[in-house]
């Protein structure tokens, strides 16, 4: 067949021959490329695989993979007011885009001789007037992307291009059908090349989520639903209807711009090698007594940096370093995926985030270009034991404090013990109080416990590097350690990246089912307190609120029991905006806390949290993480903003009374 002359619309005679073309050998191309991409996607996806999930799941109820799929396709809670113009300009335009594909009689009747199916179409006039509508929401969607300076910001040329290609055949489409702007044969011509080159590309750019949102929708509704996380975030949705009814000041004018530079600005912070921001430090507050000639490591100024470390070098700016430290600032960028989190669980596709940022970091891992501050952390838990360096003989010293405080002994090695408490260095060095808590509450219970001395810490900083290899190595002492003292259950501490690390990775990383149980602290008390083995008198007189800890309630379901223990001992308990499971981060997620040169991001990002606490004005906020506890003190400290931070297991304990009734009983038989 002879080519075309161009241009085609000189004479009818090209016009005729070009479409003649495209609805030849050109459609047959396109269709071939088409179908062969999408068989090559689909085979790439799913020849990954995803290995079987030996972690034990939870017993309570969580989501579903069928739920999570018409769950997602309605906005989330919230979301229409957040983003009026991105939520509703984009639902519209997909529904017409389906609407005008499959129920616009020409394409109907192309898709009866390509495959032999028909179906009733619907009258020309609605499906100009939705084609009108689609392509205004299209255009609104895009209006929407330039105005806003942190999507423009985050917008590449895919992005820009993927709308391309998807406007062009419903706006040639439509002009074709009103023999508009050139003659009908022509303006056909293009629409169908128009859906030709969006043929070819849909299966190798972002477009392709066309196939497969509705898979990653189920998926993650079934790791949620194994995990016990609930199917909506029901908590979200009655603090998100309380705060939207309340009366509220009007906002000042141009609030709306001052928000979204203040975002541009934490997104450009999240690219430090490209500015050279300088470090900040600042004293932690006193660290508690230990023994320096029993191996105490030095106080650190964040959890994984080494005091030594705070040096003239250190306030220097980035680009007056060597090229491997500019090169891992690149890790503090990527950590801070973590703080935008509950944002993507909004995302109608309905994307694993997490898994995707574990990918990149095994890769930066891999190349050699993961944080510093982490890589020590690492090295430090592999060769000493700990992340901060705590040795045992530093623990035995402050179990010794620990039992003089509260005149209860602290059993280390006790073999048939029913659990085993693994703690965190960071509890260990700043908060030893939460291992007295721990006593005590046991006490009342009446329950056996014990520390084990070849496996007392829990945080796995392999996690955080993204090491599957070192996060099996330090997942490995806990098992031996549990399986040689014969415990029943394994306590994670108040620490996220512990919990997630030993509860839902440990079993998947040493290739084999655990033969104990794991919770986490605020779950074992949650138990006690259902059977009635957890007693507290009095009540707080000050104003509290919770902050939800991202590993423990969104990643890992334990929702319902840390509120159940707050209003055990506070009357005036008030939660925040977003509470529970869309909470946001305490913005030292991911390893961020870790990251010496993540700081001026971090706590640029802590701005959102700190709207939250600004919502509700809290005397003191309680926590069940000691990295989120650190993280929100310097915080709060850098915005002077005087709100104390207590742990909830140590809150409790504070209300078990003085005799415990465990003891009583004793006492009386």
């Amino acid at each position: 067949m002879r080519r075309p002359h161009w241009p085609i619309w000189r004479n009818d005679t090209n016009a005729l021959q070009f479409l003649t073309w495209v609805r030849g050998p050109g459609l047959n191309i396109a269709i071939g490329i088409f179908m062969l991409g999408v068989l090559w996607r689909l085979l790439e996806i799913y020849s990954l695989g995803r290995r079987k999930d030996l972690s034990a799941p939870r017993r309570t109820a969580g989501a579903s993979g069928l739920h999570t799929v018409f769950r997602r396709s309605l906005p989330a809670p919230g979301m229409l007011k957040y983003s009026p113009v991105s939520y509703t300009a984009g639902y519209l335009f997909h529904i017409g885009l389906v609407l005008i594909v499959f129920l616009f009689a020409p394409n109907i009747l192309l898709i009866q001789n390509a495959i032999g199916l028909s179906w009733p179409g619907l009258p020309s006039r609605f499906v100009d007037m939705i084609t009108v509508v689609t392509m205004a929401a299209m255009v609104a969607v895009l209006v929407d992307r330039i105005n806003k300076a942190p999507k423009r910001f985050l917008s590449t040329f895919e992005d820009w291009f993927a709308w391309t290609v998807t406007f062009l055949p419903v706006l040639t489409g439509w002009l074709a059908v009103q023999h508009l702007l050139l003659p009908y044969p022509t303006m056909l011509a293009l629409h169908i090349l128009s859906v030709e080159i969006l043929l070819i590309v849909l299966p190798f750019t972002k477009l392709f989520h066309a196939f497969t949102l509705f898979g990653s929708r189920w998926y993650n509704g079934q790791v949620n639903g194994h995990k016990g996380v609930p199917v909506s975030a029901s908590l979200s949705k009655r603090r998100l209807h309380e705060r939207d009814t309340r009366k509220r000041p009007p906002r000042p004018q141009g609030s709306h711009r001052r928000a979204h530079r203040q975002l541009l600005q934490q997104l450009r912070a999240l690219r430090p090698v490209r500015r050279g921001l300088p470090v900040l430090h600042r004293d932690r507050r006193s660290q508690i007594q230990a023994d320096p000639q029993a191996g105490t490591a030095a106080p650190r100024l964040r959890a994984g940096i080494h005091p030594a470390r705070a040096t003239e070098e250190n306030a220097r700016p980035v680009e007056a370093r060597d090229r491997r430290r500019a090169r891992s600032m690149a890790g503090a960028g990527l950590q801070q995926l973590h703080i935008v989190r509950p944002l993507f669980r909004g995302v109608p596709v309905g994307n694993d985030i997490v898994y995707m940022v574990r990918k990149f970091r095994e890769g930066m891992s891999a190349s050699g270009h993961a944080p510093e501050g982490i890589r020590s952390a690492v090295n430090r838990t592999v060769t000493l034991g700990s992340p901060m360096g705590v040795k045992l003989p530093a623990v035995q010293a402050q179990m010794k404090h620990v039992e003089k405080d509260v005149g209860l002994p602290i059993p280390l090695d006790a073999e048939g013990a029913e659990y085993l408490v693994v703690l965190s260095s960071m509890e260990i060095i700043n908060f030893p109080e939460y291992l007295g808590a721990i006593a005590r509450i046991m006490q009342q219970a009446g329950k056996t416990w014990t520390l084990c001395s070849t496996a007392f810490e829990a945080t796995n900083a392999g996690i955080q590097i993204g090491n599957s290899d070192l996060a099996k190595v330090i997942v490995s002492r806990i098992v031996e350690g549990a399986k040689k003292l014969r415990v029943r259950t394994v306590i994670s501490p108040e620490c996220g990246h512990a919990y997630t690390a030993l509860r839902w990775e440990g079993a998947n990383l040493i290739g084999r089912p655990f033969t104990f149980e794991v919770k986490h602290i605020i779950e074992v008390l949650g138990e006690f307190q259902a059977q009635g083995l957890l007693k507290t008198e009095g009540f707080e007189s000050d104003r509290l609120t919770f902050h939800d800890p991202c590993q423990l309630v969104r990643r890992g379901g334990v929702i319902g029991q840390p509120r159940t223990l707050m209003n055990m001992v506070a009357k005036n308990f008030v939660e925040m905006p977003d509470a529970g499971y869309m909470n946001w981060c305490c913005s030292g997620g991911g390893g961020a806390s870790a990251i010496e040169e993540g700081e001026a991001p971090r706590l640029q990002a802590f701005r959102k949290k700190k709207s939250q606490f600004d919502a509700v004005s809290p005397d003191r906020v309680v926590t069940a993480c000691a990295n989120c506890r650190i993280v929100l003190e310097e915080s709060l400290e850098h915005y002077n903003m005087d709100i104390p931070v207590v742990g909830l297991t140590e809150m409790i304990a504070e209300h078990i009374p003085n005799k415990p009734q465990a003891a009583a009983r004793a006492e009386g038989a």
